[in-house]
């Protein structure tokens, strides 16, 4: 399997990592159409998308690396070749890290970080708001990579 370009949501447990990717999953879902989904522990899931020509993964569980080299073998499971885009979660440092820097070696490219805003307040109306901010940051910057 070939990956283009990685994109790195990174945060502490519970930060809305998975959120800010299924929302901005959702998004290409509504003009691509799925290539392929695999439901994995504790609501996380690895899928990908066409858009156009361009194959998209979303991984979003990232908390170990034993959990993400699981999940990494889901997408590979899947049997697409040729991903443009790969967005995936990991914790900000450790064994999960390590698994994606090393993966980014095999496909000669590096990791794009996005730069996530947190909620200013515990309020839910302000999370959903920042996770929503995070999420549109993500979808652009996914499409700049296509």
């Amino acid at each position: 399997m070939q990956i283009n370009h990685l994109i790195r949501v990174s945060g502490f447990s519970n930060s809305g990592k998975t959120t800010t990717i299924t929302w901005c999953f959702h998004k290409f879902l509504e003009n691509t159409f799925l290539c392929g989904f695999q439901a994995l522990e504790n609501g996380d899931f690895v899928a990908v998308v066409a858009h156009k020509k361009n194959k998209i993964a979303f991984i979003s569980g990232g908390d170990n690396k034993k959990q993400v080299k699981a999940n990494y073998n889901a997408l590979e499971s899947l049997g697409i070749k040729d991903i443009a885009v790969c967005v995936f979660a990991t914790r900000t440092k450790g064994g999960s890290v390590q698994f994606w820097r090393e993966i980014a070696k095999e496909n000669k490219t590096k990791i794009k970080l996005l730069s996530r805003k947190r909620a200013k307040s515990k309020s839910a109306k302000e999370i959903n708001a920042c996770n929503q901010r995070n999420s549109d940051a993500l979808f652009k910057k996914i499409k700049a990579y296509l």
